[in-house]
């Protein structure tokens, strides 16, 4: 009698262990099933980005709040991603970091400004043998090279053909977070938590006595958008990148207001009126924080305008010099800089 029932106890378990099984595979499809149609809905609502990795960006103001807000960290998601290509058709050949951890966009900014298609696929890049021998890539560029972009086309197709796509498989992502490739919550919202908070040297532009107009060109200067020639070219603009007020390198929004040897000789002159040493930083962003009330609070208000005044007398200096090919001396330059901040 003890073994029948025990056999019947040990019966039962086993079919209660079964049916937990079949209950937590039902609920795994039906949570498949409603993620994918929840996918699905979200797709034809907002409508698919190139590729079909995210949605496109939300715009709208009203019913949209959730997502809109969602579709917002897409970014910071995707800086986390490497494409691995397959057949290459949902990967798109400029945009998408497919070859490293950098766009061909961003390590190939001359040559992408000559692109005929810039939204290309992997895909419509390669062109096949007809007899099935082999492949090659089909780069189709507006206009010639010269001497100095035809040495980085050469760079660049070595680094494309190094990373031919295998056309096998489908094309997917690698999460770089874990040695798997493989998403997970956790170390995305570790992530997250290890971001840096973003500083700003807001004081530094809107607390100086200057005209409203130098600020804001001042506050735009350090967050980098001031429509220099590199910023022009990232704008798919066809033009050939070099300084107009030194012709010794390439124009940068840091270049231009504090590298650049026409701006270094004003630097010069306003340090040597306040007897002062200084070793100039190498962005905006940290000269702003660094110049700040440095003679003390209470004797650093004429201090505090220099680097608004400067940088704006470059900057109608470089516009003069480009749009109405007006160059003004150098020493006129320094004696309007003393007499902005003095008088």
């Amino acid at each position: 009698m003890r073994r029948d029932r025990l056999e019947k106890n040990n019966e039962n378990r086993e079919k209660s262990k079964e049916t937990e099984k079949r209950e937590i595979e039902s609920k795994g499809k039906k949570t498949r099933w409603s993620c994918a149609g929840m996918g699905r809905v979200i797709a034809t609502k907002y409508g698919e980005d190139s590729g079909g990795w995210c949605t496109r960006v939300v715009r709208g103001t009203h019913g949209c709040g959730l997502w809109k807000n969602i579709r917002k960290g897409a970014g910071n998601f995707f800086s986390h991603v490497v494409y691995e290509v397959g057949e290459g058709n949902r990967i798109r050949f400029w945009h998408d970091p497919w070859s490293g951890p950098t766009p061909l966009k961003e390590l190939y900014l001359e040559l992408f400004a000559c692109v005929v298609v810039k939204e290309a696929l992997i895909s419509d890049m390669l062109i096949f043998a007809p007899d099935g021998g082999g492949r090659s890539w089909n780069f189709r560029f507006r206009r010639n090279f010269n001497e100095g972009e035809l040495r980085r086309f050469y760079s660049f197709y070595g680094h494309v053909s190094a990373r031919n796509p295998s056309e096998e498989g489908e094309d997917i992502l690698s999460w770089q977070l874990n040695c798997n490739g493989v998403f997970d919550v956790r170390s995305f919202y570790i992530a997250l938590l290890k971001a840096p908070s973003v500083s700003f040297p807001w004081q530094s532009i809107w607390c100086v006595k200057v005209p409203k107009r130098i600020s804001f060109f001042l506050w735009i200067a350090a967050r980098g958008g001031i429509l220099t020639i590199d910023n022009l070219v990232k704008k798919t603009l066809p033009l050939v990148n070099w300084c107009c007020l030194c012709g010794c390198d390439e124009e940068t929004v840091d270049h231009l207001l504090i590298h650049c040897k026409f701006a270094s000789a004003l630097w010069s002159e306003v340090l040597s009126m306040f007897g002062v040493q200084w070793v100039m930083s190498d962005t905006i962003v940290s000269l702003l924080f660094a110049w700040r009330n440095w003679l003390g609070t209470y004797s650093s208000k004429v201090w505090n305008l220099v680097p608004a005044c400067l940088m704006w007398l470059v900057w109608k200096e470089r516009n003069a010099r480009t749009f109405e090919d007006v160059e003004s001396p150098i020493d006129k330059l320094k004696t309007l800089l003393a007499r902005t901040l003095f008088e």
